[in-house]
């Protein structure tokens, strides 16, 4: 039993010491991961506190520098700062750099960073928007590297250099050393790099059981991970033997117990230490913690439940403007508009359900200025005591960016429309207000530069118009810039730009901003705006800029809308409106004279005598001779009257108001204006004009009508070698009659009543032939005058029309010329008189050469001779039985053609003879030139003979001259005996007319051929 006893207080013994053992061994346990997890926590807040704090600090030595080389620029008061900054802050700024320096160098900054190695490390910084990075020194060290630079062209750089180790070792050693092991690692662009570990472990801890636990940061963008460990030993005991075993658990019971509680009281009264210790250093951990939160860039408050403030950062005394000891007593509504404090209400009440939801408010500062903030709430407790914790951050700057994005993307959309330039300035005047610091108030006024002149184009409705001045006239006040009071100019990176104080109430200025566009002066922008906060004067002088750049894009794009609609309407040589603005302003004229029941008249001027002076002296000096003409008319002519040019040498006047009678003086007006020879270059030349005169409502009621008949009253003129003639309707008549020809003329050649059946005998054309009866060839014979003997024959074409009877060449020949008919035509003459010729030749009863009369139209294709030749040939005929007439004016018209196409002619045998000799204005140099046989003169010059002694002397002269050049002269139009003998006295040869015979059919003349022969 004894045995038993003991073994039960053994066993009781060995229990008790064993559950005590395991409480106090899962206590200690607790304890130390307590205790880890708190110095941890301790470590992560003190290293990540002190590396921002050195983060803060360099950005603000970076700011200073980079302050003092914009403004100041001197090398050694740069130099001076970079020693006090690294005075201040001995053994943890390493180095401070401004890069490049004065002299423009790339200093080294250690020495495994050669400047080439420098540059890029800027480069990627810059590139990838990195201030922070970890970097090794050769000395197996780590150090911080903070790059700050400019966002200007300037390309300066501040780069500083802090003792990574020295700051987390002075971060660590705020913390109990008493056996804990430290290690702290980073990662940066997926690197990893041991930056710190220290050993503090005591003997014979090998042999123990490690506590360890891992904290992870971030730092701008660098992941920090700090790693603690502890090693606690365990007691063991040998081994006994069992004899004495009982015994010894027997007392061990005993001292187990006693031990126990002697041990714990001593391990209690050791934590309460260790607590009280590590409360300092939570305390020294708390206001570094503070002084870290008043250098981040939110505004922080904290306020229990009730919304009654406890206390803010730095920042939020700034932004909102209360002093860092007057938060108590303030409530947070105190802090936002009426309209945003429900909101807030509602954001405070979720704040535990949704901690990272940031929400738009407007807080009012002390002043009562609304500042558009973000908002965010979390829900937290201190103690018993529950706090809510206020960040809010300043949403200024991005609120403004927003507003100049949209506005800008607006004013552009504005700037685009195809609206009048007036409406869209006053859309965009519009735009100018709303944004949300009230920099602008839409009050504005648009000055466009006018042949070197400002003129006011458009203006805001609420625009005072008291300072319609340009910027160096303002009254005498100095611009702004020069007293250095207003620093938007400053920021504004252009000299466009000038501000005048306009002393008015809020504090009102007068923005006077140039327009230019690839170097020329546009416009003059007016705006009347206030001072906009320093945080946003880079991004108002970007939207000027951007202003000023849409402005002038949408001006010039008007100005070239503008030259496009004059191009339009306009003539570019005169400058005179063009045929579509003419018809334009003659229909209104006409819609006015309807209206009042007045009278209008229209002109229609083509100029005489141009087309050779264009050809002659070049096309310059006929651009000169236009634009003069244009000046002269408009110097004659009314304001209320319109002079256009049409095209080529064709001008038109509108005179509205005008009757018959003044438009006929206007016309004498016109004419005497082109007496004065027009200088030019190399000479003087005078020119003259033919006008036509249509009346509205007389001579017609529609725009075209009246243009149409001005124009044929100018070709009627023009025709009869007047100056002016009066449309008449006998004239429209005869103009219709000419319509009805040439349609009637387009309908025979179209159907193939022309067409050339090329027979392989003569002879085989019948009466019933279509072309036979449409246009008969009738024959004209001529006479030798000695003896009246038929030497020849003229072919002449007639148009047997089914209406109108026999129509003669007068009307259709100049027809067909015009419409390009006269080829087939005179291929069917050609035809038609060789196979005459031939069936005439068959019977012998052929009396000389057939002539046939070639156009000026055909002449001046020099392929005519071959195609003749192949008519012959096709009929069968001989070339020496054809003769070939060309008129006078046809042959001068371009002599080197015509000599070439009759030299051909006459080389395959064909006769040539010069039809209406005198008419034109032949030159006897070309004349000798030309291979002539026979001179035609005109019947002009006969038919008032033997009265008229001057035509006496011109057919004298004109037969002495063609003798001398051993030319045949024929005259023309002979009727009278007494005509007859005066020109055989004056030397005719050959003669042709009435007293002959008249033009006869092909039958008709072959039986007088038949009748001559027997």
């Amino acid at each position: 039993m004894k045995q038993l006893l003991w073994f039960a207080l053994v066993v009781l013994g060995l229990s008790a010491t064993s559950i005590g053992y395991l409480n106090v061994k899962k206590e200690e346990q607790q304890f130390f991961e307590a205790s880890l997890q708190q110095r941890a926590h301790m470590g992560v807040q003190l290293i990540r506190g002190a590396l921002m704090q050195r983060i803060e600090e360099a950005r603000a030595m970076s700011r200073m520098l980079l302050s003092t080389a914009r403004h100041a620029g001197g090398k050694d008061e740069l130099s001076a700062q970079i020693r006090a900054l690294r005075s201040m802050h001995p053994g943890m700024l390493l180095r401070i750099q401004l890069m490049p320096e004065a002299d423009g160098t790339l200093p080294a900054m250690s020495e495994s960073f050669d400047p080439p190695l420098l540059r890029s490390t800027l480069k990627q910084a810059r590139q990838q928007n990195r201030h922070v990075m970890i970097l090794p020194r050769s000395d197996q060290t780590w150090v911080l590297r903070y790059i700050d630079w400019t966002q200007n062209h300037e390309n300066r750089y501040v780069i500083s250099d802090w003792n990574l180790q020295g700051i987390v070792y002075q971060s660590l050693a705020k913390l109990p050393d008493d056996g804990i092991h430290a290690r702290l690692t980073a990662t940066q662009q997926d690197k990893n790099f041991a930056i710190f570990e220290t050993f503090a472990q005591e003997e014979g801890d090998q042999a123990g059981k490690p506590w360890s636990i891992r904290q992870s940061f971030d730092v701008e963008g660098i992941r920090f991970h700090l790693e603690l460990v502890t090693l606690k030993p365990w007691p063991t005991s040998g081994p006994i033997d069992p004899a004495s075993m009982v015994f010894l658990l027997g007392l061990l019971v005993m001292l187990a117990f006693a031990l126990v509680l002697i041990g714990r009281n001593r391990y209690i009264d050791d934590l309460n230490r260790r607590l009280r210790r590590q409360a300092n250093m939570l305390t020294l951990q708390r206001g570094e913690l503070e002084a870290t939160l008043n250098h981040v860039a939110e505004a922080i408050l904290v306020a229990n439940e009730n919304g009654d403030l406890l206390g803010a950062n730095t920042r939020a005394s700034l932004l909102l403007g209360y002093a860092p000891s007057s938060w108590n007593g303030l409530k947070l509504e105190q802090l936002f508009s009426r309209e945003d404090w429900p909101v807030v209400q509602r954001f405070l009440q979720d704040a535990e359900d949704m901690p990272e939801e940031q929400k738009p408010v407007h807080a009012i500062t002390r002043t009562g200025k609304r500042v558009p903030c973000s908002i965010q709430i979390a829900r937290f407790r201190a103690g018993q005591q529950v706090r809510l914790a206020v960040t809010l951050r300043d949403m200024s700057k991005e609120l403004m960016q927003q507003w100049l994005h949209q506005t800008m993307l607006q004013i552009r959309q504005v700037c685009q429309k195809q609206t009048a330039l007036n409406e869209r300035l006053q859309q965009l005047f519009g735009l100018l207000k709303g944004d949300p610091w009230e920099i602008l108030n839409g009050e504005a006024a648009l000055y466009l530069v006018e042949k070197g002149a400002l003129k006011l184009n458009a203006t805001s409705p609420d625009w005072s118009g008291r300072y319609e001045s340009i910027c160096p006239r303002m009254q005498g006040r100095p611009c702004l810039r020069e007293s250095h009071a207003f620093p938007l100019l400053h920021a504004f990176d252009t000299p466009r730009a000038s501000l005048f104080d306009t002393h008015q109430e809020h504090g009102h200025h007068l923005l006077c901003l140039e327009i230019r566009h690839q170097g020329a002066l546009l416009a003059i922008m007016h705006m009347m705006i206030n001072q906009p906060p320093s945080c946003m004067l880079e991004e108002f002088s970007s939207f000027l800029a951007h202003l000023e750049e849409a402005l002038a894009l949408m001006i010039s794009s008007h100005r070239s809308e503008e030259e496009l609609i004059r191009l339009s309407y306009y003539d570019a040589l005169t400058g005179l409106p063009n045929r579509r603005l003419f018809l334009d302003r003659l229909h209104h004229a006409i819609a006015l004279a309807r209206r009042e029941r007045e009278k209008l008249a229209v002109l229609y001027m083509d100029l005489n005598r141009f087309k050779p002076i264009n050809d002659t002296l070049g096309h310059e000096a006929g651009d000169e001779v236009l634009r003069e003409c244009a000046k002269r008319f408009r110097r004659f002519l009314r304001e209320s009257d319109t002079a256009a040019r049409l095209g080529g040498d064709e001008f038109a006047v509108l005179l509205p108001k005008t009757n018959a009678e003044m438009a006929l003086n206007v016309a004498k007006k016109l004419l005497f204006s082109l007496q004065e020879p027009i200088r030019l270059a190399r000479q003087e030349v005078t020119i003259g004009t033919s006008i036509g005169i249509a009346s509205y409502p007389d001579d017609g009621e529609q725009a075209e009508t009246l243009l149409k008949h001005a124009d044929a009253a100018m070709y009627r003129a023009k025709k009869n070698h007047a100056h002016i003639h009066y449309f008449s309707h006998e004239m429209e008549e005869d103009a219709r009659r000419i319509l009805a020809l040439e349609q009637d003329l387009s309908q025979i050649v179209d159907k193939g009543a022309l067409k050339l059946h090329y027979l392989s005998k003569a002879g085989a054309l019948t009466d019933t032939d279509k072309a036979h009866h449409a246009f008969p060839v009738y024959y004209q014979p001529k006479h030798r005058l000695s003896d009246r003997r038929m030497i020849g024959l003229e072919s002449l074409v007639r148009w047997r029309h089914p209406i109108l009877g026999m129509v003669t060449p007068n009307e259709f020949i100049h027809l067909a010329e015009e419409t390009g008919y006269i080829h087939q035509i005179s291929e069917w003459v050609i035809f038609q008189s060789c196979l005459q010729a031939v069936e005439w030749e068959r019977e012998g009863l052929l009396p000389g050469r057939i002539a046939i009369n070639i156009s000026a139209v055909q002449l001046m294709h020099e392929g005519l001779a071959q195609d003749i030749l192949k008519i012959i040939r096709r009929a069968e005929a001989n070339p020496e039985w054809v003769e070939i007439e060309i008129t006078e004016t046809a042959v001068m018209h371009d002599p080197e053609i015509a000599a070439r196409v009759m030299q051909e002619l006459v080389d395959a045998g064909i006769s040539i003879s010069i039809d209406d000799f005198g008419t034109g204005h032949s030159s006897l140099a070309y004349l000798k030139r030309f291979p002539v046989d026979t001179l035609k003169i005109d019947k002009t010059f006969i038919r008032d003979l033997p009265d008229d002694a001057d035509d006496l002397a011109i057919v004298r002269s004109i037969a002495a001259m063609a003798h001398a050049l051993d030319i045949q002269v024929l005259a023309e139009g002979i009727e009278r005996e007494a005509q007859l003998d005066l020109l055989t006295q004056s030397g005719c040869d050959l003669g042709q007319g009435f007293l002959f015979g008249r033009p006869s059919t092909a039958k008709e003349l072959t039986k007088r051929l038949r009748l001559q022969r027997e």
